[in-house]
């Protein structure tokens, strides 16, 4: 460069394609870990604001990703963790129940695919066995997210009357066959035999009351009042008829019950 025009008459332009993906990603590292929820018009506002650049919502969006990939890891990369993971999780936890299911037909394929996942800890069956009351409350949830599936708990009650987690799997959906794979597995945790004196509860979804009964067939089968209320009120919709309802699912005894 030999000569310096300092006078210009051109308009100042924003449009920059050859800004790449690694120096973008580089600026927003730290802002996306102090708030991943940070949204991708937010990004192209501050990419005009500080460096007067347009930024495509694509690109922007692509970003976003590969920032919050690297920093908790890509969802693929996690899975193929998994049978690591339950390795380490029987060595460093002797008698612990963990096991891992995958589907059988991408097996036959040559490929890995996971299925389904079951944990519970041997000092979770200690203290069941030693000090907790033969109570097990049952349910599940849906997994929000990239990596959906439904989670599924068991539950225990201390003596003062606390949470006691029992076991939990993640399994592909709620269905009656994952309900009794989950319950086999529970069982032969916590050594239920046929459940004779085990009491449990949940709502009452039919996969779940199937299960139940065919794979603990002498436990009793107890029903969440809150659902029981929901199908209670789609015919008797009075709040004489709810406090009726509760009433009789706070007697203790017989007499005032009937009361």
């Amino acid at each position: 460069m030999k000569t310096l025009n300092t006078e210009h008459n051109c308009g100042v332009a924003y449009d920059n394609n050859t800004v790449d993906f690694s120096t973008i990603a580089q600026y927003f590292k730290l802002k996306l870990q102090d708030n991943p929820k940070c949204n991708v018009k937010e990004m192209m506002a501050d990419l005009k604001r500080v460096f007067e650049l347009n930024i495509s919502h694509d690109k922007c969006k692509r970003v976003k990703r590969m920032v919050l990939e690297s920093l908790d890891g890509s969802f693929s990369d996690e899975y193929n963790k998994l049978e690591a993971y339950v390795i380490e999780l029987r060595d460093s936890n002797p008698g612990s129940d963990v096991v891992i299911n995958l589907l059988k037909n991408t097996l036959e394929e040559g490929t890995r695919r996971f299925l389904r996942m079951y944990i519970c800890f041997q000092a979770l069956k200690i203290g069941f066995k030693l000090g907790l009351r033969p109570f097990i409350g049952l349910d599940s949830t849906f997994l929000k997210g990239k990596a959906k599936g439904q989670l599924l708990v068991a539950v225990g009650q201390d003596s003062q009357n606390h949470f006691y987690p029992l076991a939990w799997a993640v399994v592909d959906k709620r269905t009656k066959n994952t309900w009794n794979w989950f319950l086999q597995l529970l069982q032969h945790s916590l050594d239920l035999k046929d459940g004779e004196g085990i009491t449990f509860m949940s709502d009452m979804q039919k996969g779940l009351i199937d299960g139940v009964r065919t794979v603990l067939p002498h436990s009793q089968h107890r029903y969440c009042v809150r659902h029981i209320e929901a199908n209670w009120c789609k015919i008797y919709n009075t709040g004489e008829s709810k406090k009726l309802l509760w009433w009789c699912a706070w007697s203790t005894y017989e007499k005032e019950f009937k009361d």
